[in-house]
């Protein structure tokens, strides 16, 4: 997970010095603009959607092959999720644990 190193106030701008992991660097896939930075700690993710395979109020549908794609075998029953605004676009952030009880069987 990133950690902010630094925050730097002049005026309007605000520079932001960060530490990232290897991976994070790798997702950047060398972008440099349209970035968003968003907490994905308990108080940001603050709702709670059920995922399933009916679409009914506050479902997750996400396509088998998507999941295939991405190696997810499972998905929680609840997930943690949150929207943020930003620049007055909406996006939508949900925390799947992929790494919770999946190998050890449960008796």
């Amino acid at each position: 997970m990133a950690k902010i190193e630094s925050i730097d106030i002049e005026g309007n701008k605000i520079t932001v010095k960060m530490n990232i992991s290897k991976v994070e660097y790798e997702l950047m896939n060398k972008t440099t603009s349209e970035l968003v930075i968003l907490p994905v700690n308990e108080s940001s993710l603050n709702q709670k959607l059920t995922t399933g395979k009916l679409g009914n109020s506050n479902r997750v549908m996400v396509p088998k092959k998507f999941l295939d794609r991405n190696e997810i075998k499972v998905l929680p029953k609840n997930v943690d999720a949150g929207i943020f605004k930003v620049d007055g676009d909406n996006y939508i952030l949900i925390k799947i644990n992929t790494n919770e009880g999946l190998d050890i069987p449960v008796f």
